[in-house]
């Protein structure tokens, strides 16, 4: 397996594995909000968007992990896989980038968000090189 394919894989782990982080971190949100509330309306509605929250972060999380294991055997579909799966990372961080240059978030600081498009652009890149397309449009006997 060629050395920028090994990277795009690593990246596709790392970025699965925080993607995973926070689905869990969003289920202790839900589990702990649900301690804290008494009231049953608004409490019950806002713990229903943070698991929905948590199933989408944890499909995220499957996208990123479940072609980054096939690439050893992977075709071309894993590399497509790969590719729509960064290209929704960056999706994701451009609009968090975005979101700390508002004024109500003046506080925040865009650094994360940029080190996260540049870690998806790079997933992209590597996986869009004609080292990588070899590799996953190789016979197989």
């Amino acid at each position: 397996m060629p050395g920028v394919t090994i990277a795009a894989r690593v990246l596709l782990f790392v970025a699965g594995a925080i993607w995973g982080i926070m689905a869990v971190g969003f289920l202790i949100a839900a589990m702990a909000a649900s301690d804290v509330d008494d009231t049953g309306t608004f409490g019950e509605a806002s713990i229903g968007l943070v698991v929905v929250f948590s199933l989408v972060f944890a499909a995220m999380s499957a996208l990123h992990i479940v072609p980054a294991s096939l690439f050893g055997r992977g075709r071309a579909g894993t590399r497509v896989t790969a590719i729509v799966a960064a290209s929704l990372n960056t999706l994701c961080a451009v609009l968090g980038f975005l979101g700390s240059l508002t004024p109500a978030r003046a506080e925040a600081n865009p650094l994360a968000a940029v080190l996260w498009l540049a870690v998806s652009v790079c997933t992209i890149v590597f996986c869009s090189l004609g080292a990588s397309g070899r590799w996953f449009g190789r016979p197989r006997y």
